[in-house]
């Protein structure tokens, strides 16, 4: 065998070596499609929503109580120029009592709906394979699957399913 011939055989065979190797690695996140969530924390528990159904997020202001037969109702408060109803996010999920909001969860939809949340962790890149399906979803307007982020699970909330239930209630 001459030398050309050996050097192009090295050269398959080191090519097969890294085509074989490629299927060995996991893939990393961000060789995935990716989704953005923002993360929250609820009655000290961990949640994710997808930022897609997110209108904006918003310090909470002062919030007027208003008389209603929906306990979840904190009251309306003015932002961006028009009154917003504010809505416990805690007691919509079945929490026995409302936390403290500091921030206000805004909704895409016009009129503007805001949630009340006590505090959120981030907004986070996750690749398809984070996500992990659950038998049943645990409380209304969960999505009936988990998101793993930094080894720990965050359920799932269909924001767009609240904001449509509250928006037909005020009806």
């Amino acid at each position: 065998m001459s030398d050309s011939s050996r050097n192009e055989f090295d050269r398959v065979a080191e090519m097969r070596r890294a085509f074989d190797e490629a299927f060995m690695v996991e893939p990393s996140l961000a060789d995935e499609a990716q989704d953005r969530l923002l993360t929250l924390r609820i009655c000290g528990d961990r949640f994710a929503v997808h930022m897609t159904q997110v209108g904006g997020i918003a310090r909470c202001p002062r919030v007027e109580p208003l008389p209603s037969r929906v306990p979840a109702l904190l009251g309306l408060t003015g932002l961006r120029g028009e009154l917003t109803p504010i809505y416990a996010l805690s007691l919509l999920l079945g929490y026995a009592s409302p936390e403290t909001p500091r921030w206000i969860l805004l909704s895409r939809r016009t009129p503007t709906t805001g949630l009340a949340i006590e505090d959120f962790g981030g907004c986070i890149p996750v690749g398809k394979g984070a996500f992990v399906e659950i038998e049943r979803p645990q409380g209304p307007w969960r999505m009936g699957s988990c998101v793993r982020v930094q080894e720990t699970l965050h359920a799932m909330i269909d924001l767009e399913a609240v904001f449509q239930a509250l928006t037909s209630e005020e009806a």
